[in-house]
């Protein structure tokens, strides 16, 4: 795969596993009100309260590959968290996150309705491109894992995150009702097949 990027600050941003060096960007981040992560800690404030305890258990949280793990939905259930791989986008400081859910047996619903990658950039830092090239990074990771292709979930009036997945190939499946406990309304599947060679130009 090959990358151009828009912006000088973007073409340096990369995917990191999450650590204690860059803990404290990624808590300034919540400390400003990003919310990106109710679905592994069901708040910042939870998130808040844990780190103050020990930040490495939050870090051994995003670190889990087993099926041990609870999601938190939007309807405040909770349910099995598929195993996952979470990188932080940094570009000399935590930019968003995203999260590729891997394919596992007894987890196929959940993953036909949520799909295999989720991400999220700090409210002050999108439009500048960061989504869409964390997604071409991540496919990668997805390549690498095995994958031969992944689905990806997006609200039908969320036109910036559909460019996003565009911009790195994707192709639309289908419009179906999310499960109300997921939130619920109308979404778009769409689909990105990693044989393809996807370059990325636009910003997100």
């Amino acid at each position: 795969m090959t990358c151009s990027a828009n912006h000088d600050k973007v073409s340096k941003m990369t995917l990191v596993v999450p650590s204690i060096g860059r803990f404290p960007s990624y808590l300034g981040a919540v400390d400003r009100g990003w919310d990106g992560e109710k679905t592994l800690f069901r708040s910042s404030k939870d998130l808040v309260i844990l780190a103050e305890r020990d930040p490495n258990l939050v870090l051994a949280k995003m670190a889990d590959r087993s099926k041990e793990g609870v999601r938190y939905n939007e309807d405040g259930s909770t349910s099995a968290r598929a195993p996952a791989l979470h990188r932080w986008m940094w570009d000399r400081e935590f930019v968003g996150r995203i999260t590729l859910r891997l394919p596992t047996v007894g987890y196929e619903e959940l993953l036909h309705q949520i799909g295999h990658i989720g991400y999220e950039t700090m409210e002050w830092k999108r439009g500048q491109g960061y989504a869409t090239k964390a997604l071409f990074l991540m496919l990668n990771v997805a390549s690498k894992e095995g994958m031969t292709n992944v689905e990806l979930v997006t609200k039908t009036n969320n036109i910036a995150s559909q460019r996003v997945v565009t911009n790195n190939g994707g192709i639309l499946i289908e419009e179906f009702n999310e499960s109300k406990r997921l939130g619920g309304g109308k979404v778009f599947r769409w689909r990105i097949d990693l044989s393809e060679s996807p370059s990325i130009s636009t910003s997100d």
